[in-house]
């Protein structure tokens, strides 16, 4: 696929565009919440069995992609523990883990998909891995190690020094052959159509540089908002030569 920037910046706009209610003899209104903005990538001629060909990472964008933080658990104990909570996240220290590790899955199950993101002390990453990796893992939210993600940090790490840079993460994920397609939230409707621009083209600069054959891999791209239908991004008509 050719990208154009003029092109991504008209399905942007038209994507926001769709969202409006708009009925014969009523004024355009608006949906009663503000809806996100997502981009979707569909990916061609890419072998997933070749692991070098996979992605599953934490990126930083440019801009928030939400006004609030997102939910964040934390896994810490001492200092860290008591900083998470003074935050006011969300936290599991060891204690609670190794207990954790003997009930059944539906708690476990439940933490994972409770919160977006996870944070865990570097030193308490086996424990976590031993209670939660496997429901973690299921959805997507494994803690990630730099240079992948920020989810893994030294005990000495101040949480206020790092909460914020989660107001602008997102994770893209493509792992698995039967599922082809980068779909991913790059900020609100109500949000300058220029901060969404930069986001969105983040993500398709860092898609198309960790593809081994670029935008050639691309198949198509859209963008959408929550309750929108999708609104393909068009390739420049190309001209004949003469």
């Amino acid at each position: 696929m050719q990208i154009d920037e003029n092109m991504i910046r008209t399905a942007l706009s038209q994507s926001i565009e769709n969202s409006v209610k708009r009925a014969p003899g009523h004024e355009p209104r608006r949906r009663k919440f503000v809806q996100s903005v997502e981009i979707i990538i569909n990916i061609r001629d890419l072998d997933l069995n070749n692991t070098a060909n996979r992605i599953d990472v934490e990126l930083a964008l440019p801009n928030e992609v939400s006004h609030e933080l997102p939910r964040i658990c934390v896994f810490a104990d001492g200092d860290m523990e008591l900083e998470a909570q003074n935050l006011g996240l969300a936290v599991i220290n060891s204690e609670e883990l190794e207990n954790l590790a003997r009930k059944g899955k539906s708690e476990r199950r439940g933490i994972a998909k409770k919160y977006e993101f996870f944070i865990a002390r570097e030193d308490m990453m086996r424990l976590v891995g031993r209670s939660m990796g496997r429901f973690l893992g299921q959805n997507g939210k494994m803690p990630l190690p730099q240079p992948r993600g920020y989810g893994i940090i030294p005990p000495n790490t101040r949480l206020a020094n790092t909460i914020d840079i989660f107001r602008r993460v997102i994770r893209i994920k493509l792992k698995k052959p039967q599922t082809m397609v980068i779909q991913t939230v790059i900020g609100k409707e109500d949000m300058s159509q220029e901060h969404l621009f930069e986001n969105a083209m983040s993500i398709i600069n860092y898609v198309t540089g960790h593809l081994p054959q670029g935008a050639n891999n691309i198949r198509s791209m859209f963008f959408k908002t929550t309750m929108g239908t999708p609104v393909k991004v068009q390739e420049p008509t190309k001209r004949r030569g003469y």
